[in-house]
């Protein structure tokens, strides 16, 4: 099979298309960089942070995390149907040092990230890890956090049904180990 591009072919060459090509994936990158940033920060903004006993503790309400959410990827829902639908739920994540910690998802989260998809749902994990355990979304530190999330959200929609119950998902020294009910 032959295919004739006289215009293409007496000024574009290979080296050139993988050049434009990495150009626009490099913007991809950069792109998602800035919107995980955003979206770490406005976690952080409004999420509460404690120390106590060798243990921090992050904590932001449902509603909360779903402002975030609706900010960063455009889901609008009116703040009467937030305060119906997640008043008493609460996401947390206790961080124990050195890439141990505990993170806490209420049903009602649990059901939205799967209704998300994994990728909005690893970038909400990424940015409430990064939260907790103060480490910025870039840099090689960051990988380890890109890591256990993305375990942590395999494992999350790996569930067929809706949630009916929230969950403690366990990351020890930066890698996902499991799950029990809370």
């Amino acid at each position: 099979m032959t295919i004739i591009t006289p215009i293409l072919s007496s000024t574009v060459n290979a080296s050139t298309l993988n050049s434009i090509s990495g150009q626009q994936s490099h913007k991809v990158v950069q792109s998602d960089r800035v919107e995980q940033t955003s979206l770490t920060k406005e976690i952080e903004k409004l999420g509460t942070k404690t120390s106590g006993n060798g243990i921090t503790t992050f904590e932001i309400s449902d509603a909360a995390l779903e402002k975030v959410i609706n900010k960063t990827f455009g889901n609008k829902v009116s703040n009467t149907e937030l305060a119906r639908k997640h008043s008493a739920g609460v996401t947390k994540i206790k961080y124990y040092g050195n890439g141990n910690m505990n993170v806490y998802l209420s049903k009602d989260m649990l059901n939205r990230i799967r209704g998300m998809g994994y990728s909005s749902g690893y970038k909400i994990v990424v940015g409430l890890i990064s939260a907790v355990a103060g480490i910025p979304t870039m840099g090689v530190a960051s990988v380890l956090i890109m890591a256990a999330s993305g375990s942590l959200v395999s494992a999350m929609l790996n569930q067929v049904n809706p949630f009916k119950a929230g969950r403690i998902y366990k990351i020890r020294n930066w890698s996902y180990t499991g799950w029990s009910y809370q």
